[in-house]
């Protein structure tokens, strides 16, 4: 069968161990008990260990240990590898193949530094996670060989090495060669049938034994000689170490480990199964040692048989070889039952049944697999390894954890000290620690004490290291070793202590101590606390208000029992806002008008006795005494009850009390201090009277219906100066209501006034008891009191007349009781009483017009008459000219007058008020005279009677009678009409086309007096005048007077704006030279005209514009880009004048003078207009650029910048180009 060989299933770690080398590196703080003989015998150990994946599992059977010779090793073969460059070095990947024997040849990078090879199966940080590494010290021009064997690598990190040849020899043909020989059976110690594991013999091929036999051997021959150090650094003595008795150890492994995972090797669970298998057994349910205090529940544990396995084989040295996951060789025999093995390497294999198929995996809660059948696995284990030290603890720290309460009242205090440091991660080059021991000492004592336990009958457990969080998560990197309890000494002042802690591999070499100090007190006594306070007072009439305090407080008796509690108690006034409440303490003075009292309780045995008050010992909930029940073993609560002297609230609205409380301990610090304050209230019970309203003759009436029907009623209030009142609570009582319960009719005699209904109302108040009186009224609102107002809303429809109370709560809740009469006053002077009016309106008004010669002038006399149940004041008179607005009185605007009203009287002598002869109602009347503002259109006229408010005998209320018909008054104006001044203007370029504008105020609509009529002449546009009109302003047409019309002279109206209509006249004349007189007319319907006169005098050309100046301004050089030319040119923008550049490079000069430009030149040309000013970028046309530097004003012209791209020497010449084609050029060089 050919063997699987596969690292991250199954592994193999082989190092060896010169026990004296270990000893001497760490002689100075071993101690004295050192077996140097033993230690020589063991300096050529061996170590082997190996372990198995969960996804693989344990075979049913034991291992098989092979070796072969070095020098029978395949040779490795050139393999090609993808080479990439990191932080690191260089990284050689040959493909993803596990390899067991890596050897790479490589230039050296620098001489003066030494080369390294270090191998990996996975990511990699520095060493950690590495698998195998070497190194070499170049010499001077020559190359570098580096050899690795490893368990298992598929890629490595060459540093300081260039250009390499890279072989390997794959892990599967290392461990399928045909020269492995075997060399030891290794196995669990079973005896007997023992589930379903093969129980062959064990141990050497040439002298088997039993498997428990084989298990002692490995221990006898293997176990660690050596531990940790007798001393730490600091000098401290550490409790000795000793090995465990080998045949006291595989039989401890018999009796507790064998059992929790026989269920791993049961025949129907697949190996790869057993990582699921679970092992439920019956344990003693959880309880208290010493104590009945137990659960009734049954308890059951399931400790996981792989991981019972893992950690008994995996971490412990001693525990890894009696279970068979280990071995000892020696490399030469120094003692009779070693097993020689020379320098030969090792390999381990075992035989599996089912082993899961690629990309298998096992889930909870999931089927398992099938699996693929049976399997060879093998793990190569490489010599060369060399163990001496285990890295010490770093990073330690010691912290409390928790606390651990006494057992028994007043007994000592225990705490948790978790003890924790960073954990070395796994690597090739260093040991990885698996276990952990730590001691304790006193400081300033020179033994430690071990936290661990002993194994019996000798050695030590040591406790396995396991991170604190899972991998990638905080705390994946250190690992935390706890001590508890740690007891902590009555009156000790706490512990001071010093802790080591020291760490071990699974091959049992140990690290030096590492210490941290620790200190730490019990905590202090639990405070006794105040559960609740409260105040009881009695009003007595007075402001001073006898006062009971009754409080209760809760302490704890399971830790330490108290001898006595004390209570303190300051009373104060409590100040309003926003005033500061003042500074109160236990121990410190009692604030202005305050006072104090002290109380306490006083124990013998659980008894309490009451000093200055009364006390109950009460249930654990508060709720009754504890009589003779049982006690609970929580706290204990007590009822504190004392009298307080009166407490006057003249002057004060809230008293308060601050409390505190301590207690005396019968062991311990004592006495404690005080506890959190705990304060409570006591308000004023002194109710605050509203004063009485006054007597009214009559009933004061409500408010006008609203929209819904219902009338208001405005119910107020008075109080004394400085009242303390919160809220005022209204009550109300309806007529029917309290006439019914007094025993009258139900209803009042309709004949009979208000007031004479609220007399017999006030009567029949009187003579209820108070109990009734308060009884008839309901409780409607309650609204701030510092409001004086109440809006209350009486029901719909109601003729009752409402009675209303007020009663005041004041700021301490405390309501007034029902007012009554006192000192000669009667209980009714406290009512206010409200009815809902009857509405009277009088009949719309009748309104007849008629004109009034007054002097010159004519004014307009209006007579007005209406009839009206309720007396009418005066006629409110309304005008608009408005159809629409005269629809209704509400949109007419403001009353442009009023008239006084009186009653109207008949014909009669002597004359008698008039009635209406349909309603019986009287008659009244008024006259208003005088001018309405003048107007084309007619006033619409509507008016409306107003009453007098209201009449309080009958109840009534007057409301405004409906507007009356709309009667048309006309007002013509009296002067000319309005046309404004003409202004004329030359719409066309030819200046030929005219227009005449002008507006009025006159109406453009029809009117019953007749139209406004438009004429105009017009006098030189022709040869003859031309007469336009008459025209009426409706008939003309309305446009956006923006435009011409085209053909004969014509009138336009535009849109009317501001109460003015605009006018245009649109004409032409023949000649633009020759001038024009317009005359405008506009005649109202009574013939009056106003006139208006313009003259437009004839159009002359005007003079041709000055001929634009160019002046240039310099030519500057610039650095490697050409040269700069500034020009100064007063043309203006607003004309397309256009800018021509030209410039050459000039390489001779001429005979007789100037330099001549003798290469192409460069011509550019732009629209002035188009050049930007700075500070924007220039605009570039071609390879010139353009940009305006500054325009100081419109006559110092502009100043232009032009970049040209020629270096000197060169020959510029600029051109200004006017719209009609003149030009001007100025030259120059540079």
């Amino acid at each position: 069968m050919v063997r699987t060989a596969d690292p991250f299933r199954m592994r193999a770690q082989a190092v060896e161990i010169d026990w004296t080398r270990v000893a001497r590196s760490r002689e100075q703080f071993l101690g004295e008990k050192v077996d140097w003989e033993r230690l020589k015998r063991r300096s050529a150990d061996v170590r082997l260990e190996w372990a198995c994946s969960a996804d693989l599992g344990v075979p049913h059977g034991p291992f098989t240990v092979w070796r072969r010779s070095p020098s029978r090793r395949q040779r490795p073969a050139p393999v090609d590898v993808n080479i990439a460059w990191t932080t690191d070095g260089m990284r050689l990947d040959w493909g993803g193949v596990d390899a067991g024997h890596v050897a790479v040849r490589c230039q050296v990078s620098d001489p003066s530094e030494p080369v390294g090879l270090f191998l990996y199966r996975i990511g990699h940080d520095g060493l950690v996670g590495t698998v195998g590494a070497a190194a070499a010290n170049p010499a001077a021009g020559v190359s570098v060989s580096l050899d690795v064997r490893t368990s298992g690598a598929t890629w490595a990190i060459l540093v300081n090495g260039h250009s390499p040849e890279v072989r390997i020899t794959t892990l599967h043909d290392i461990v399928n060669a045909d020269d492995w020989e075997p060399l030891e059976i290794v196995g669990l110690p079973v005896d007997g049938a023992w589930a379903d594991y093969d129980t062959q013999d064990q141990g050497w091929v040439g002298a088997p034994l039993p498997p428990y036999d084989a298990a002692i051997s490995r221990l006898t021959r293997g176990a660690p000689p050596l531990g940790w150090d007798g001393f730490t650094s600091g000098g401290i003595r550490t409790p000795t170490w000793e090995g465990p008795d080998p045949v006291a150890l595989v039989d401890e492994l018999r009796k507790f480990v064998l059992p929790a995972v026989e269920a791993l090797y049961d025949s129907g669970v697949p190996e790869f199964a057993q990582m699921r298998t679970e092992a439920w057994t019956t344990t003693t349910a959880p309880h208290v040692d010493g104590s009945a205090a137990t659960s009734s529940l049954d308890a059951h544990v399931d400790p996981r048989p792989w991981a019972v396995l893992g950690l008994t084989a995996q971490v412990d040295p001693f525990l890894n070889l009696a279970t068979g996951f280990g071995a000892v060789y020696t490399t030469e025999s120094l003692d009779d039952d070693q097993i020689p093995i020379a320098h030969d390497e090792l390999l381990v294999t075992a035989q599996y049944r089912q082993v899961l198929g690629p990309g298998d995996q096992v889930l909870d809660d999931q089927p398992l697999p099938a699996g693929i059948g049976p399997a060879e696995f093998a793990a190569y284990a490489p010599r060369g390894a060399q163990l001496s030290q285990v890295p010490s603890p770093t990073q330690l720290t010691a912290t409390r954890a928790g606390f651990v309460e006494p057992r028994q009242p007043d007994a000592p205090w225990g705490e948790s000290i978790r003890l924790t440091y960073r954990r070395t991660l796994a690597s090739a080059m260093l040991g990885t620690p698996t276990q952990q021991a730590a001691v304790v000492a006193d400081v300033g004592s020179p033994v430690a004490e071990p936290i661990i336990e002993r194994r019996l009958p000798q050695g030590w457990r040591t406790l396995a290291i396991s991170p604190d969080g899972p991998q990638g998560q905080p705390g994946f990197d250190r690992a935390t070793l706890m001590h508890a309890p740690a007891q902590i000494a009555l009156g000790s002042s706490g512990r001071n202590v010093r802790y080591g802690v020291a760490l071990a591999d699974v091959f049992g070499v140990w690290s030096p101590w590492r210490e941290v100090g620790y200190a730490g007190d019990e905590p202090a006594p639990e405070l006794s606390a105040i559960i609740s306070a409260k105040l009881d007072m009695r009003y007595t009439g007075s402001t001073a208000a006898p006062t009971t305090l009754e409080v209760d407080v809760a302490t704890e008796w399971t830790q330490r029992r108290p001898s006595r509690i004390d209570v303190r108690v300051v009373f104060h006034p409590v100040a309003p806002a926003p005033a500061s409440a003042p500074v109160l303490s236990p121990t410190g003075g009692v604030p202005i008008g305050g006072f104090d009292r002290d109380l306490a309780v006083t124990f013998a045995g659980d008894a309490p006795t009451g000093v200055g008050c009364t006390v109950v010992e009460l249930n654990e909930e508060g709720t009754a005494p504890l009589g003779g029940a049982t006690r609970g073993s929580g706290a204990r609560r007590y009822r504190l009850t004392a009298t307080v002297p009166t407490l006057d609230f003249a002057t004060v609205w809230r008293w308060g009390a601050a409390l505190w409380t301590r207690r005396h301990l019968l062991s311990g610090p004592t006495p404690t201090p005080f506890g959190e304050r705990a304060d409570t209230h006591a308000a004023s019970p002194v109710p605050v009277h509203p004063l009485p309203p006054p007597l009214l003759p009559d009933v004061p009436l409500a408010s006008l219906p609203d929209a819904s029907g219902c009338s208001h009623a405005a119910v107020s209030w008075s109080l004394a100066a400085g009242a303390d009142a919160r809220t005022a609570v209204v009550w109300e009582c309806a007529e029917t209501a309290l006439r019914q319960t007094a025993g009258l009719s139900p209803q009042a005699d309709p004949l009979d006034s208000p007031s004479v209904r609220l007399v017999d109302l006030r009567e029949a108040y009187d003579s209820l008891t108070p109990e009734r009186q308060r009884g008839v009224f309901r409780r409607i609102a309650e609204v701030d009191a510092g409001q004086r107002t109440a809006d209350v809303t009486l029901p719909r429809g109601s003729t009752d007349i409402h009675l209303f109370v007020v009663t005041i709560v004041s700021s301490t809740a405390i309501e007034s009781p029902w007012p009554q009469g006192v000192g000669g006053t009667q209980p009714h002077e406290h009512l206010r009483a409200v009815i809902a009016p009857r509405l009277a309106r009088p009949e719309p008004p009748v309104v007849r017009s008629s004109p009034v010669a007054v002097g010159a002038g004519t004014e307009v006399r209006l007579r007005l008459e209406a009839s009206s149940p309720i007396p009418v004041q005066s006629f409110r008179l309304l005008r608009t000219r408005s159809d629409r607005a005269a629809l209704r009185a509400d949109t007419m605007g403001p009353a442009f007058a009023e008239a006084v009203a009186g009653v109207k009287l008949d014909d009669s002598t002597p004359a008698q008020p008039k009635r209406d002869p349909v309603t019986g109602d009287l008659v009244y009347v008024a006259e208003w005279q005088g001018t309405l503002p003048p107007a084309w259109t007619p006033w619409l006229v509507r008016a409306i009677a107003v009453p007098q408010p209201i009449e309080p005998h009958r109840a009534v209320r007057g409301v405004g009678s409906p507007p009356s018909d709309i009667v048309s008054v006309l007002s013509a104006p009296d002067t000319p009409p309005v046309l404004n001044d003409l202004a004329f203007a030359e719409p066309d370029a030819a200046h030929t086309g005219l227009v005449i504008r002008t507006a009025t105020t006159a109406p453009v609509i029809p009117l019953a007096l007749g139209d406004h009529t438009l004429r105009a002449r017009i006098t030189g546009a022709s040869a003859a005048p031309i007469e336009i009109g008459p025209a009426t302003l409706a008939s003309l047409d309305e446009t956006p007077l923006s435009t011409s019309p085209g053909g004969p002279a014509v009138w336009q109206r535009g849109t009317r704006v501001t109460g003015r209509s605009p006018l245009a006249l649109w004409f032409s004349r023949a000649d633009a030279a020759t001038s024009v007189t317009i005359e405008a007319s506009l005649t109202d319907p009574r013939g009056r005209t106003t006139t208006r006169r313009v003259t437009i005098p004839g159009w002359t050309p005007p003079p041709p514009p000055a001929a634009a100046t160019l002046e240039l301004l310099g030519i500057t050089p610039r650095p490697l880009s050409g040269v700069t030319v500034g020009v100064l040119t007063d043309a203006t923008l607003d004309e397309p004048y256009r800018l021509r550049v030209m410039a050459a490079r000039r390489t001779s000069r001429g005979p007789f003078g100037p330099r001549l430009p003798l290469r192409r030149p460069l011509v550019v040309e732009v629209d002035l207009a188009d050049i930007p000013a700075a500070p924007r970028p220039p605009i570039v046309v071609g390879t010139v650029s353009f940009r305006r530097i500054r325009r100081l004003t419109p006559f110092a012209g502009t100043t232009i910048e032009i970049g040209v791209p020629l270096p000197s020497p060169l020959s510029v010449s600029v051109t200004l180009i006017a719209p009609d084609g003149a030009a001007v050029s100025v030259t120059g060089n540079g």
